[in-house]
Parts: structure tokens; C-alpha cells; sequence
């Protein structure tokens, strides 16, 4: 019951950040998590996750010793080193003698329970596992990069400075400094023991000619007389061994350790093109190489290309590298590592964001992991061709998945040209095959042509902020006087900074237009004198015949297409809607025709998924007053967090996918409200989420987490317990923190307000003193409540005795009414408030009033010119009508009444 996973890149610009071990597993690092997958077979199974690091991880190690062949250890940013379970990812020891950022680690090969570890500090940590022994040691000043362990003696470890010096150190005699390396001038990289002794590798000369062309780089053709070299079986010796390092300067150099000098020099070929430099103009290169444990000649490296090189340094002259065949990669790689028990599959990490994986014997290209360095904002299928799925990444690309082929890695092609933020809303074409329409973060829409090898079309109407949603949509009214403006009758919209834009796809240069002038145009008589809602959601029903916008007060207006007249308003949130899907017309189980093609599902801020039946409101779209409803036909809870994902089964009705800022992915049974499926496979927060038209029970979703899981959801059926745990766990903790009963109650003055915090109970106190404390309560909010009732009429009869005149008794007796006995039902409704910690906010004595005055600042305005006119003007109207009686309190006395009049009925 394994899920597959499209895993986030390992880290960047670290000298030991993969690893693998001979029990077939495979493990590199990546933010603050470690990253498992098994090696049986090909690709990599994922296995899991370790959480255990605070900080961003910048090194691991495994073992191949029987006793540790199982743990790995660990280090990261916060100089923390842990040694933890492969198979249960539990923690067994850990240590924190660095104070600085960890950037290498090696673990011994001659001595199992041997660890070391160098940070940017210099300060080289020795940890014996056997014992917990740990020792901090910086023989050198200078930033450490890489470390390599001696496969000949268990305390020697090659370490690589940033300075270029490397120091062969012996770790049981206080980090010793046994020899110094110098030749590099830049940073060293990496470090590669050869894997048997012996330094004499460069053959003899048995030919009598002194002119040797391949050291001038001249290849002889017909050589008459050929160098003999050396048989790879008899070795380099027994004398010394031999040290490989790469470093910045573009050098692979072979080292005699025992002599302490240099024996070969191999630089890198030249790529021809333009080296792209960092912030400080410096070059951005790094190179890795690791020492062939199949034939001792080899040495395998990375290029500023992106091609693996094969190095043989048995020949004479001017050595040129094979390249490994195959596309490979686009950017220079960070690691090498050997996978497998006979470690005949070698791996490369690159900046290209590719793990790939080379035949050791064949020297080519055995398949591709691809890896993500962003968000999954979205998850989108071809319209035309269900198995090919656009996602849409932080990492500022575009990734195409054909899940059509039958290969064993997944086929997914990266479109990064012409992006320049990260890529946070998708949308394919609904009848033009390969168009993907595409929205970023800064606010740009574009277009791509995915058969095409064609820079994007960008929009010259950009967004303030970001673009969450793009579609493709008929003509609006407002644009359908354009000619020829629209790609096969559809155009595209955008919702992104509270506003919705409608691009031309043949006239991007053009300026887009507003929708949501049109919408205000259409609709006069709509939300007149109130704010306009930010719109945050735009969706076209599947016949596009009717178009759905959420707005961030949790509205979902229902609009004719074209002239986006108001068929609708649905509440059933009141926060931001985040999405809003339909359901298909026709799935694979009824291909004639869904019974729930009228059933719309939404998401929003709230941790609730309501489920509308439109069947009744569009069927009645004719009436001339736009229908408005406050109930959902069904509301699926179970998430504690945000909605941030939904998505309909294409092959079976009234299935529902949704997923959460709380991590889970929930499968639903609409018609019973039933959650049938629930997955917790993501470290963070799930964004997106989509079913596989090419298999009923598949579900992919992506996160925050930089992965893509693909899971069955027959394979994760709902438990209960998944969800009552944690409701359990979190009252458990309040209960904990308060162990005695709480009441403050603060009384002001005249027009006080009550203020009753939370009764909070301890393991001490039982039931029945509950109850009596309940009832305190409730006589002193009673008396609370008489009192203030007592005030209030006190001030209304020193009111109406100050007015005077004749009318005073019966408007008296109009406004000193007593409020109603208490019934049962307010009685328990005033217990549940006063276990709320918020106060519970009074209602206004001049509702009336106070409802005017809240209009807003037009009608304020509009107040103060008629309030000006009235003072000053000198006849005083007989009657106060509706629209100025509000203003009484600043009029006389007559005025005044009859505003208070208003107020008692």
C-alpha cells in the first residue's frame, strides 16, 4: 500500500546531500526533510519521510556495516547531527557540538560506528556512536566543504577547504593534520578515495621515440609504436593511495597522499557557451566526481555542460573524457552516488532539477526523476486528452505529464521559457488541442502552445497581484464586437486582485476588459449603495451557458454568459470562496446524461464543503428578480482547515475529492454525506487536488511540500479515529492548562457591557458543582440584565420629563416598555454564550439609528447637507417623513419624540 511521489529537489550546492546503502536504499535531503525511496527495482519506490530537522538538511551519510546498515545520519543548518531508523524513522542518538551550519558529512568506512562532520566554521565534530563519544576539533581555519573517509585506515579523512587546501586529518589523534594537498585556488568541492592501493598508475614508456604527439594534442593515427599500459588487474601498487578532488577552478586533480603532491591534472572541457555568474559576479560552477569502484582507471565527474564524464587517467597527454550517452542534463550536477548492491547503477543530482539514473556498464541513460522547487499551486487535465495533466509550479515552470505512455518513469516535460514568476493558475483549451492558458504570481497571463517549441503569448493587461484563477470562457458582451479576436469563440478570464479580466487570445496587446464593470452595468439595481465584493473565484458551467463568481464575502453569484446578467445569489459561506466545480454532464457510469449535472460544490476559508442542486434555480432563470438562497443540498464536514481543493470523478457520480490546509485529502459519498476515503501522505498543507481520467480509484494531489502524491483511495479508507483524536487531544490540552474555575464579571456604569469569560473546569471539580456554578451565573446575569433595565428606564423618563408639552404621557407610555420574560429556550441560549471567551455583544437601544447612520459615507454626506438645510432653514416641515426622522435627536423636541416613537415600536 505504497503511493507514488514526484519527490521536491534535493538541495542545492552541498558536497553530500544523497546517499545509499547496499540494502537497496536510497536517500537525499531536501528543505528541512529526508527523503526515502527503495532501490529493488527501477525507479525508486517512495518509501518515506524523516521530519526530525528544524533547519534546512545539508548533509547525510549511510552505512554499509551489518549494524548500521539500517540507520542514517543526518545533519542540518542549525548544526544539529541525528542518527535515525531508515524503515521506522525514529530518532536513536543525536549530538549539537557545532555551532555553525553543518555543510558535510562521512561516515567511516573501515569503522562502523564512526561519524564526522565539518561546518562553515572549520570546526571538525568526531562522534563514536559505541559509547556517545563526541569531540569538536578545528585544525584549520577556513569554511569546510567536503569530507571523504580513508578506505584503507579507519581515523584518516580527506577534508576540502573553501580556500582550495586539502588536509588528510587523523580523527583519533585530535584531527592531526598528516599531510597538506595544495594546487586547487578555489573551492573544493569533492573528494574520492580510489578503491584500491597503490600510486603508480601512469604506464612506462617502452617506445624509442621521444615525440609524443598526444602531448602537444595531436592524435597519431598509426602509431608504430604504442604505449603500453598498464593491466587494470595487477593494480597501481601498494605503496600510498591515491586522492581524487574537483574544485571550482574547472580541475580534476590526482593526489599522492603519501607524497603529498600532485600526479594528474584534468580540466574540464569547454562548454561555448556564456557562464551564467551569481549576485557578486562570481561564477556559479561546481563540480563533483567519484571514483569507479568496477575499474580503478575510471573517475566519473559532472561538466559545466551537464553531460557525466568518464575520465580514464592511465593515459598519457592530453586526456579527453567519453561522455555517458543519453539527453541528460541541462545544468551542471551537484552529486554522484552508486546505487545497488553491486553499485552498477550510478545517480546524479543536477541543477536542472532532475535525478538521473546511468548504467554503469552500458554507460547511457536508464530513466528520469523528475523533482519540484516550488508549491503545486494546481493540477490541471486536457480537456481533449484526459492523460495529459499541466502542472503548474512554484519553481517558475510548467510541468506536462503524459500519464498515456507505459514506461516505468513518468514522462513529464518542463516549460520554463518566457516564465518569469511562479506559475499559480492553469487552463486548457476546451476544443483546441495543446493551447494551456497560464497566470503567475506578479500578475501575468499568457498562453502556451505546448506542440510548439513557441515562446508564450503575455498579456500587456497585467494584474497588481497575484492571478488565482484563469479560464476559458465565450465572449462577454464587451468583446464580441471584436473580430477574429478570439482563439475557436473563446476568450480568456482571469480573477486576481479582486477583479476579473477578460483577455482577447489573438489581441493580448489589446487591453483587457473589466468584468466586473459589465457586471455593474448589467445589474444596476445589484448591491446599489453597497462595496462591491472582492471577486475571488470565476467558473464556466460545462455547456458554459452560465458562469459561477465567488466573492470574499462568501456570495456565489450565478451570471448569464455574455451579459452576465445576475441569475442568483447563494449564501451558504460568509468567508472567501475559494472554489467553485461543477459536476460533469456525463461520466463513465452514464454516459446519456449525469443525474447530478446540476450539482455545483464549494469551498471556501470555512472548514465546511457545501454541496448546491441549481436544478430548480436554473430551470426558473427567466424570472425577472435574481432567485437568492441561504441552504446547500448538502455540507460535508470533516476538515479543520480551509478548503483549498476540489474535484468531481470523472467516472462515477457523486464522488467528491477535497483537500485542506490541514493536510488531509477526503474522499466523499455526496448523497450520504459519508467520507469514504482519507489521506494523510503530505507533510504540509495540500493546495490542489485531481482524479486520473485513465483510472477510476487514482487521486493526485499537491502541496506545499513541493510533491505530487499519487494514491488509491481504496487504500486509505476512513477511520474515524483520524479525525476524533485530534478533537480529543486539543480539549485535553485546555483542560490541562486551567485546573480551577475561572469567572470574571466586570459591570460599568450606566450602558455597561457584561464581560463573562470562559468557564474553563479542571480534573477537580464535578459535575454537580458545575451545575451550581451554572447557576450563580445565571442570577447574576439576571440581576445584571434588571438592573440595567432599571437604568435605561430611568434615562427614557428623564428624557421625555425634560421635553415637556402635551403629548409627553402618551409618548411616555409608548417608550418605557419593559423587554419580555425569558423563555426556556433563551435561557439555555444565554448558558452557551457565557461559555464563549468573545463577550457577547449587546443590541443597540436606537436600532433605527444606528442601522442609518452604518450606510456608509455617501448617505452620511447626503445626512449632513439635509441636516444643514433643516436648521437653518426657518420652517420646519410638519411631519417627519422616513427619510429624515433618524436625524431627531439633532432637530427639536417634536423631531426627537418622534424618532423615540420609532425606536419603542
Amino acid at each position: 500500500m505504497t503511493e507514488n511521489v514526484i519527490p521536491p529537489s534535493p538541495s542545492w550546492y552541498c558536497s553530500s546531500i544523497i546517499g545509499s546503502n547496499t540494502k537497496g536504499y536510497f536517500v537525499f535531503g531536501t528543505r528541512h526533510y529526508v527523503y526515502t525511496f527503495g532501490y529493488e527495482q527501477c525507479p525508486p519506490k517512495f518509501r518515506g519521510v524523516y521530519m526530525g530537522h528544524k533547519e534546512k538538511v545539508t548533509a547525510l551519510s549511510l552505512c554499509d556495516h551489518d549494524d548500521y546498515v539500517l540507520f542514517c545520519a543526518s545533519a542540518s543548518e542549525d548544526g544539529c547531527v541525528k542518527l535515525w531508523n531508515l524503515e521506522n524513522k525514529e530518532l536513536k542518538y543525536e549530538h549539537s557540538i557545532h555551532s555553525h551550519k553543518v555543510t558535510c558529512i562521512s561516515w567511516s568506512v573501515v569503522q562502523n560506528d564512526l561519524i564526522v562532520s565539518g561546518d562553515e566554521h572549520g570546526t571538525i565534530g568526531v562522534w563514536q556512536i559505541d559509547g556517545n563519544k563526541q569531540s569538536a576539533h578545528r585544525p584549520e581555519k577556513g569554511s569546510i566543504l567536503c569530507l571523504s573517509s580513508s578506505p584503507s585506515t579507519a581515523a584518516l579523512f580527506a577534508v576540502g577547504y573553501k580556500t582550495g587546501q586539502i588536509n588528510i586529518v587523523d580523527v583519533k589523534r585530535g584531527c592531526m593534520i598528516i599531510s597538506r594537498l595544495r594546487g586547487h585556488d578555489e573551492d573544493v568541492f569533492s573528494l574520492s578515495w580510489c578503491p584500491v592501493p597503490g600510486e603508480n598508475f601512469k604506464p612506462e614508456t617502452t617506445s624509442d621515440d621521444i615525440t609524443d604527439l598526444e602531448s602537444f594534442g595531436v592524435e597519431d593515427e598509426l602509431p608504430k609504436n604504442k604505449k603500453k599500459l598498464l593491466d587494470t588487474d595487477a593494480g597501481f601498487g601498494t605503496d600510498g593511495w591515491l586522492l581524487a578532488s574537483g574544485s571550482k577552478d574547472k580541475t580534476i586533480r590526482v593526489w599522492s597522499t603519501s607524497r603529498s603532491r600532485q600526479l594528474s591534472l584534468l580540466k574540464l572541457p569547454s562548454t561555448g557557451r556564456r557562464e551564467r555568474n551569481d549576485e557578486s559576479g562570481k561564477s556559479r560552477m561546481w563540480l563533483t566526481l567519484l571514483w569507479s569502484p568496477h575499474c580503478s582507471n575510471h573517475i566519473m565527474s559532472g561538466s559545466m555542460s551537464g553531460d557525466i564524464l568518464l575520465w580514464d587517467i592511465t593515459k598519457s597527454g592530453k586526456i579527453k573524457p567519453k561522455s555517458f550517452s543519453g539527453r541528460g542534463h541541462l545544468r551542471f550536477a551537484f552529486n554522484l552516488c552508486l546505487l545497488g548492491l553491486e553499485k552498477k547503477i550510478l545517480c546524479s543530482v543536477s541543477m536542472d532539477r532532475q535525478i538521473i539514473f546511468w548504467d554503469m556498464d552500458l554507460h547511457c541513460q536508464l530513466g528520469i526523476m523528475h523533482t519540484f522547487g516550488g508549491y503545486v499551486y494546481t493540477i490541471k487535465p486536457c480537456t481533449i486528452d484526459p492523460g495529459r495533466i499541466a502542472l503548474g509550479i512554484g519553481d517558475n515552470t510548467i510541468r506536462l505529464w503524459n500519464l498515456n505512455t507505459s514506461t516505468e518513469f513518468y514522462d513529464i516535460t518542463q516549460y520554463w521559457q518566457g516564465i518569469r514568476a511562479k506559475v499559480t493558475a492553469l487552463s486548457w483549451h476546451p476544443t483546441k488541442e495543446g493551447l494551456l492558458a497560464y497566470g503567475t504570481e506578479d500578475g501575468r497571463v499568457g498562453i502556451y502552445d505546448t506542440l510548439s517549441n513557441k515562446a508564450p503569448h503575455i498579456s500587456t493587461t497585467y494584474h497588481r497581484r497575484t492571478v488565482y484563477v484563469v479560464t476559458w470562457g465565450p465572449p462577454s458582451i464587451s468583446a464580441v464586437d471584436e473580430v477574429n479576436s478570439s482563439c475557436h469563440g473563446y476568450n480568456v478570464y482571469s480573477c486576481g486582485d479582486g477583479t476579473i479580466l477578460e483577455h482577447l487570445p489573438k489581441q493580448l496587446d489589446k487591453e483587457a476588459y473589466s468584468i466586473n464593470q459589465l457586471i455593474q452595468s448589467s445589474n444596476p439595481s445589484y448591491r446599489a449603495g453597497t462595496r462591491i465584493p472582492t471577486r475571488s473565484e470565476i467558473s464556466w458551467s460545462p455547456d458554459f451557458t452560465v458562469v459561477a463568481v465567488g466573492n470574499d464575502d462568501g456570495t456565489v453569484e450565478f451570471y448569464k454568459c455574455e451579459t452576465f446578467t445576475l441569475l442568483a445569489v447563494v449564501q451558504v459561506h460568509h468567508k472567501l470562496v475559494n472554489c467553485v466545480v461543477w459536476h460533469p454532464y456525463i461520466t463513465m457510469a452514464t454516459p446519456n446524461g449525469s443525474l447530478y449535472k446540476h450539482y455545483v460544490a464549494l469551498g471556501s476559508n470555512e472548514h465546511k464543503v457545501c454541496v448546491l442542486d441549481l436544478r430548480n434555480m436554473l430551470d426558473s432563470c427567466s424570472s425577472p428578480q435574481p432567485l437568492q438562497t441561504t441552504e446547500s443540498w448538502r455540507t460535508l464536514e470533516g476538515h479543520k482547515n480551509r478548503i483549498t481543493g476540489l474535484a468531481w470523478n470523472p467516472h462515477t457520480d457523486g464522488m467528491l475529492l477535497s483537500v485542506s490546509y490541514d493536510g488531509n485529502a477526503m474522499v466523499w459519498n455526496v448523497a450520504d454525506s459519508q467520507i469514504l476515503a482519507c489521506y494523510q501522505g503530505h507533510v504540509s498543507k495540500i493546495l490542489c487536488c485531481q482524479w486520473n481520467a485513465l483510472d477510476p480509484t487514482e487521486v493526485i494531489t499537491g502541496g506545499d511540500d513541493f510533491t505530487v502524491h499519487v494514491w488509491k483511495y481504496k487504500d486509505y479508507p476512513f477511520k474515524p479515529e483520524l479525525i476524533e483524536v485530534k478533537k480529543k487531544k486539543k480539549k485535553k490540552a485546555k483542560s490541562i492548562q486551567s485546573t480551577e474555575t475561572v469567572v470574571n464579571t466586570n459591570t460599568v456604569e450606566t450602558g455597561t457591557r457584561v464581560n463573562t469569560n470562559t468557564i474553563e473546569t479542571g480534573t477537580g471539580i464535578s459535575n454537580s458543582e458545575q451545575d451550581m456554578l451554572e447557576k450563580l451565573l445565571e442570577e447574576k446575569r439576571q440581576e445584571l440584565e434588571a438592573k440595567k433595565t432599571e437604568d435605561v428606564e430611568v434615562q427614557i423618563n428623564g428624557i421625555c420629563q425634560q421635553t415637556g408639552g402635551e403629548n409627553n404621557e402618551a409618548d411616555t407610555d409608548i417608550i418605557t416598555t419593559t423587554p419580555p420574560k425569558q423563555n426556556k429556550h433563551d435561557s439555555i441560549h444565554s448558558r452557551t454564550e457565557l461559555s464563549k471567551k468573545r463577550p457577547r455583544k449587546l443590541k443597540s437601544l436606537f436600532p433605527v439609528y444606528s442601522k442609518q447612520e452604518s450606510r456608509g459615507k455617501k448617505y452620511t454626506l447626503e445626512d449632513i447637507v439635509m441636516l444643514t438645510k433643516l436648521i437653518y432653514d426657518d420652517k420646519l416641515p410638519a411631519e417627519y417623513g422616513p427619510e429624515i426622522v433618524h436625524l431627531g435627536l439633532f432637530l427639536d423636541r417634536r423631531a426627537t419624540l418622534a424618532l423615540l416613537k420609532l425606536e419603542g415600536m
